[in-house]
């Protein structure tokens, strides 16, 4: 027999269904995060998101990200310290955080302005998009595309889940609600590849593919089907692939270089991790109120995924 919390307690309803979004221990601590929620939120769907006042520079450069990013790109990282450097005050809120934990949601504000924030956390499954994670970032996505959010994306993913659990579970049709949803969210969308993104993610995370304005990376970063080494163990078993890789090898590049994405119009930017805040700023201030003409007075339903 379950017992009530078994069945439908805080640990179900925050690890595995998603549906409590917060958990506190006390009715006065539970007040105060309700508040801080609504501090971020604008008055009504047709308002702009909130600007705050800022005493943090814009231009500050935040060189401290060279330590948080291991030389590894194997090597897990928790990206919540990298968003926190990054933002007004080094201050990150974030939502579901018991939930799908692969990836990070929540809001920040950069040089004033609120923003939506969407991370990969590589701590737990490295970083890969699995059902869970799936209906996440959906159901974020679905409700920051009512209130007119700009969405800041910090890139590391290797792939969708390809265990036999996750296809079971719908992982192909999740991977599409992903497209639908990013494609609603009208607002600003910038994205960066802090250091992987690899495979069917690079259409179904990255915004470029939902109309998405600008794509950032570092250096460092990897971007293509696969990881260099691996297109080389590919490219490898066959004569013809051997001519390539010798012809390749002398451009310097890896297969999965940010320069080629960025040759081939993909990519706006490459820039320092040091960089990143004042980048973000600077296009936030580019694209300031980017609203698409022609909405109807509500924007979109907010469904919950």
């Amino acid at each position: 027999m379950l017992s009530e919390q078994e069945l439908g307690g805080v640990d179900v309803h925050t690890r595995y269904t998603g549906h409590a979004h917060f958990v506190e221990t006390g009715e006065a601590r539970l007040i105060a995060r309700a508040r801080e929620l609504l501090h971020w939120l604008p008055a009504n769907h047709s308002a702009w998101p909130p600007v705050f006042e800022s005493a943090d520079d814009p231009e500050r450069s935040v060189p401290q990200l060279e330590q948080l990013l291991p030389p590894d790109a194997q090597t897990p990282s928790d990206i919540r310290p990298l968003i926190q450097a990054c933002a007004d005050e080094q201050h990150f809120f974030e939502m579901q955080a018991e939930f799908a934990p692969n990836l990070v949601t929540g809001f920040a504000s950069f040089g004033g302005q609120s923003v939506a924030v969407v991370a990969n956390q590589s701590l737990h499954l490295s970083g890969a998009v699995d059902p869970a994670a799936a209906r996440k970032y959906c159901r974020f996505l679905n409700f920051i595309a009512s209130f007119n959010y700009p969405l800041i994306s910090f890139l590391d993913v290797p792939g969708a889940m390809p265990a036999l659990a996750a296809q079971q579970q719908g992982m192909l049709s999740t991977a599409a609600q992903i497209i639908h949803s990013l494609y609603h969210v009208r607002a600003l969308k910038i994205s960066l590849v802090v250091r992987r993104m690899f495979g069917g993610t690079y259409a179904m995370i990255s915004p470029k593919s939902g109309e998405g304005d600008l794509l950032f990376a570092y250096p460092q970063a990897m971007i293509g089907v696969m990881s260099d080494a691996a297109m080389k163990q590919v490219l490898a078993q066959s004569a013809k692939g051997q001519q390539q890789l010798a012809a390749f090898a002398k451009t310097g590049l890896r297969l999965d270089d940010p320069l080629l994405a960025a040759a081939s119009l993909y990519l706006d930017d490459i820039f320092e991790p040091a960089e990143t805040r004042r980048e973000i700023i600077r296009a936030l201030q580019h694209f300031a109120r980017k609203r698409v003409q022609h909405f109807p007075s509500k924007l979109q339903t907010n469904p919950p995924l």
